[in-house]
This record gives C-alpha cells, sequence and structure tokens, in this order.
C-alpha cells in the first residue's frame, strides 16, 4: 500500500487561489507515487478541485487553527507525511505537528521564524540557505530546480521558444482572485494600443468582479475555468504577458513567455527580485502603486523581437537543473531510520547514557562508568535482545532497548539533548515497534517516571495504552502496553 500524503492548503477570494493550485501543482507530481488527498478548510474555494477530481476533506468549523495539529494527528492517523502551504502554518504549528512524529514538508515564500519542518521548498529564484533559520535536520530545498510546477509546463521546460513577431497577442492573468482587479485595470489600457490583435485574459475561480465584462472591444477575450492544459495553450500563443511574481510567473517562465512583471504582496517579492537579478523580465515594480497607463508606452518599447527573444531565453534558461525527480526525492529520503546495534557504537551509546536528561529520566539516575559500561555493552552484543540505534542522516542520535521476559518485554528508549522534542522519538519507536512484531507476540511494556510527560506522550503517540501504576526503586511511575 503506497504512502499516504496530506495537503493542508486553503484558498479563496480573500487570500488568493496560489496555494490551492501549487498544492494541486504538488499532487500531480506526487501521485503515481503515493495516496494524495487534500485537507481544506470550508471556505475554500472547491471548483478547481472538484474539477480536477481531487480528493479532499474538510476540517470542522469549531477546530480553532491552534487545535489543528492535535485534530489532524488524533483523526488522520492513518498517513505518513504532511505538507502545510500557507502563511497560518507557522513555527508553534510546525512543532505540534512534528511532535506526533509525521514527515513534514512546508512550502514556504516568506523564510520567517525557526523552520521546524522535515523539508522546506522555497522556488523562490532569489532564496538563500542564509535567510533561513531552522533545525539542524530541516532540509532546504531552494530555487527553480525545485519550481513546482503543473505537469504540462514541467514537459516544456526543455523545449526551445523561438520569437518569430513582435507583439500581437497580450495574456493578462493575475492570479486566482485579483483582490484589486488589476486584470481590468490593465486590459482597459491595453485594447486600446492599434498595434494589438488580441488580449486575452485568462480569471481564477476566486475572481469577483465585474468591471472587465463591460469592456466593449472585440480584441478582448476572457476565458474562465480552463484546464491546464487550456492556460498552457493560450499562454504559448501569446508574445508577451502581465502578470504578478507569483506561481502564474513561474509557469510563464517555464513557457519562455516575456513577461510584464510586478508584485503587490511580500511573498511576490524574492520571486520577483529574482527575475530582475538575471535582467529575465519587464519589471514594473509594486502593482500597488503602479500607473496602468503606463503600460501602452511600455509595451511599444520593448515590441522587437530581438528584446522578446533575449528575455524568452533567459527565463528558460533560469530553469536549468530543474527536474520532478528532485520533488520527488525530498519525499523518498527517510532521514530517520534504526539499525541494529553494532560493537562500534560503544562510545556513543557511553556518551548517550550519561546525557543529564537520560540520567535524570532513568531510575536509576546515577552516572554510569566506563568500565561497568564495557562489561554491560559487551553482555548487550551477545545477548538475544533486540537493540537498534536511532539514526538522523546517518548519524546515531538515539537507542531502543528490548529486554525480553517471560510474559512480555520492556522497552527503553532515549535520544540525544540535541534531537529531543522534534518528533524522531515517536517516528524511530513506531519502526522499531513495528520490527520487534514481526518477530515477536508478547506485549510491550514502557516503565516511565510520571513526572516524565515527554515520554509518556511519545508512547501514547504510539498507540500505547495505559496499563497500571507502580512504584520503582522508591518513584512513582506509570506501566504503558502495547499488544500486537
Amino acid at each position: 500500500m503506497p504512502e499516504k500524503i496530506i495537503l493542508r492548503v486553503d484558498g479563496n477570494s480573500e487570500i488568493g487561489l496560489g496555494h490551492l493550485y501549487r498544492g494541486m501543482a504538488l499532487l500531480d507530481i506526487l501521485k503515481d507515487h503515493y495516496s494524495c488527498s487534500f485537507l481544506i478548510r470550508k471556505n475554500t474555494t472547491i471548483s478547481p478541485l472538484k474539477n480536477a477530481k481531487i480528493s479532499f476533506q474538510y476540517i470542522p468549523d469549531e477546530i480553532e487553527l491552534e487545535d489543528e495539529p492535535e485534530w489532524i494527528c488524533a483523526s488522520l492517523q492513518e498517513f505518513d507525511t504532511i505538507v502545510l502551504d500557507g502563511y497560518q502554518f507557522r513555527e508553534e504549528y510546525q512543532t505540534k505537528i512534528k511532535l506526533y512524529g509525521k514527515r513534514l514538508v512546508y512550502v514556504d515564500d516568506l523564510a520567517r521564524d525557526v523552520q521546524k519542518a522535515d523539508v522546506v521548498i522555497n522556488h523562490s529564484p532569489n532564496i538563500k540557505k542564509e535567510d533561513y533559520n531552522k533545525e539542524d535536520y530541516t532540509q532546504l530545498a531552494l530555487g527553480l530546480e525545485y519550481a513546482i510546477l503543473r505537469k504540462t509546463f514541467i514537459n516544456c521546460i526543455k523545449e526551445k521558444r523561438e520569437v518569430n513577431r513582435t507583439i500581437k497577442n497580450v495574456f493578462i492573468l493575475f492570479g486566482g482572485s485579483d483582490p484589486d482587479d488589476f486584470t481590468f485595470q490593465a486590459a482597459r489600457n491595453i485594447v486600446k494600443l492599434e498595434s494589438i490583435n488580441s488580449v486575452t485574459i485568462v480569471l481564477g475561480a476566486a475572481y469577483i468582479h465585474s468591471e472587465i465584462f463591460k469592456i466593449k472591444n472585440d480584441k478582448l477575450n476572457i476565458y474562465r475555468n480552463q484546464s491546464e492544459e487550456e492556460v498552457f495553450d493560450l499562454m504559448n500563443q501569446s508574445d508577451v504577458a502581465i502578470a504578478p511574481a507569483s506561481t502564474t510567473s513561474l509557469e510563464l517562465a517555464s513557457v519562455g513567455v516575456p513577461i510584464i512583471l510586478g508584485f503587490f504582496v511580500e511573498n511576490q517579492k524574492k520571486i520577483y527580485s529574482g527575475f530582475v537579478k538575471n535582467n529575465a523580465i519587464f519589471p514594473i515594480g509594486n502593482l500597488n502603486t503602479f500607473d496602468f497607463s503606463r503600460l501602452n508606452g511600455i509595451i511599444k518599447s520593448i515590441d522587437s523581437k530581438a528584446i522578446l527573444q533575449q528575455k524568452s531565453k533567459a527565463l528558460k534558461h533560469m530553469f536549468i537543473g530543474h527536474d520532478k525527480k528532485r520533488i520527488l526525492n525530498l519525499f523518498q529520503n527517510k532521514v530517520i531510520s534504526i539499525r541494529n546495534v553494532e560493537e562500534s557504537d560503544m562510545n556513543f551509546v557511553f556518551s548517550l547514557s550519561n546525557e543529564l536528561e537520560v540520567r535524570r529520566n532513568s531510575f536509576n539516575s546515577d552516572p554510569i562508568l566506563l568500565e561497568d559500561h564495557k562489561k554491560w555493552f559487551a553482555d548487550i552484543l551477545k545477548s538475544k535482545n533486540l537493540y537498534y540505534i536511532i539514526e538522523f542522516n546517518e548519524n546515531p542520535v538515539g537507542q531502543i532497548r528490548f529486554k525480553y521476559q517471560e510474559k512480555f518485554s520492556v522497552i527503553g528508549i532515549s535520544v540525544s539533548n540535541k534531537y529531543r522534542g522534534k518528533g524522531l522519538a515517536t517516528i524511530s519507536l513506531k519502526q522499531a515497534v513495528k520490527e520487534y512484531f514481526k518477530k515477536n507476540s508478547k506485549p510491550i511494556l514502557a516503565y516511565i517516571k510520571k513526572t516524565n510527560t515527554a515520554s509518556i506522550n511519545v508512547f501514547k503517540r504510539v498507540d500505547f495504552l495505559h496499563y497500571k501504576e507502580d512504584f520503582i526503586d522508591g518513584e512513582h511511575s506509570v506501566v504503558y502496553i502495547r499488544r500486537k
């Protein structure tokens, strides 16, 4: 059975549809390898999902944003990875998801907060590793090499585009909602240009304005609810496009359509500056303050096959190195793993066992002497008990031990201080329990100090149930049990 991925996104006339469409593009890349579904709020515009026959589930209205991670992990237990795409999924939200041991991928535009995700994807052409504050384990996938595009656009990246004429057809697309109706402001000016034969307008599913329909001009062609292939064809037939620095601009760039480009929200600035830096577009700056009556003069000034060809080649060149396999690899790279203990692990286990927090949570909190440890470790290697080393990026970070008893086995787990609170214990514990039950049918007992709430929560997330309370070496303890 394929691994299940949940894509948590929203989109409507207020926040736009960029996150939703990007999620659909990501699903298009993943769907042949994973079982994928969307998780959305009820105010999301669902027509794009329905038209694409994509499965989705609503989050109940009574679940507040801060309670979402708990609800998701409790109600949708059978999933392996969650993808977050939205500005509301900040550091606290990510931290809660990670504590449940889920693999987390965050599709980002802003590079703010401390990133807690396993993987952060930011396809801005001007983003740098130095822009991020992140956990040691967080993998950054930055730049147009990781551009999340729909299949039709990915397939055309390597195709050459020849510019054979001057500007006759202008393409306009300002996203799924276009809250400020830049579409109308651009179109009403461009239709006045005598040199233009047609103006192609594509409206998003959340576009709510009406002024555009009042323009009476034969040059104007308005489209809505177009399929991916239809949008691609309309872009490909155009000589120049007017668009914001969003996913729309990346799709236009992949086709090689010269772009008159601006921005109107914070998350578009990095994409905009990246295109400007590469001299790949005709920049018009902040659309909120741009005088759209200037468009006609700009189009006249760039109406040259040589100029258009230069921009088209520059756009195509920026996608060198793009391959959807790069994105697939981000999901296939399981960085947390377990392996059998080896003789060479002796020093690591000694250091780990003597960490302050490990000793504090142990029933015998006295420091361990090296000579005693060597003898104990040699006995462990000879025993038939299961003993796993937890690895992160192929580096040892923890241990999991099963000690066989007559009617049950006792489990113990410890993770190095540096890697606590990041979900590693939950993920590795799931793996270890799965391996245990391949070879054993006896139940597993976990003895935990009652004050060690973090450890208790880890075992509860891996479906251990409260069994009893006990006193061990004078310590008030709880015992959790997991049956096959």
